[in-house]
């Protein structure tokens, strides 16, 4: 009796749902033979510390290692270095103990369209061997990146504002 009852249920079941009439669902992505790898923009690595040299080594390392995981370098450039002065004071006074003159400098490794999951294993690589002066921070590419790298020539500022002086006194 049970056995009928089953088999009656397993009957009724499968002509509920019978293949012709549902639909599969399955999104896009499931027929496909590769997984869908998502990319990145152009990423700028910036590293900045105070000692020169351990900079200039762990910028080469970071251009090599990338290029060597098979990452498109697109460029690699130095910014001009910034001065700072840093003042210490005897205890409870505003007497100064000290006084330095230090220099920031600053190294950019850009990197163009490399995978998610490849920009893991880069980041985890940099972050591990990175030197305890090195200050590490990864950003996508923006304008105010390429003002930033050149030098400003003095002298042609000075000819150009001289050249507009002139201009502009001819126009009156």
């Amino acid at each position: 009796m049970f056995k009928q009852m089953l088999s009656h249920f397993v009957k009724a079941q499968s002509r509920q749902f019978s293949p012709c009439l549902v639909k599969s669902q399955k999104p896009d992505y499931f027929n496909s033979i590769y997984p869908v790898e998502s990319y990145t923009g152009i990423l700028n690595i910036q590293l900045k510390s105070y000692d020169f040299t351990v900079l200039e080594r762990f910028s080469s390392f970071v251009h090599r290692i990338s290029e060597n995981i098979g990452v498109d370098v697109l460029d690699v450039w130095a910014t001009p270095s910034k001065a700072i002065d840093v003042v210490t004071f005897q205890k409870n006074s505003h007497i100064q103990q000290d006084k330095y003159h230090l220099k920031e400098y600053e190294r950019n490794v850009q990197i163009d369209s490399i995978p998610a999951s490849l920009l893991s294993v880069l980041m985890e690589v940099i972050h591990t061997s990175l030197p305890e002066s090195v200050k590490l921070s990864i950003h996508s590419h923006e304008h105010q990146y390429d003002e930033i790298r050149f030098v400003p020539d003095l002298e042609l500022k000075a000819l150009r504002q001289e050249l507009d002086e002139i201009t502009s006194a001819k126009n009156k």
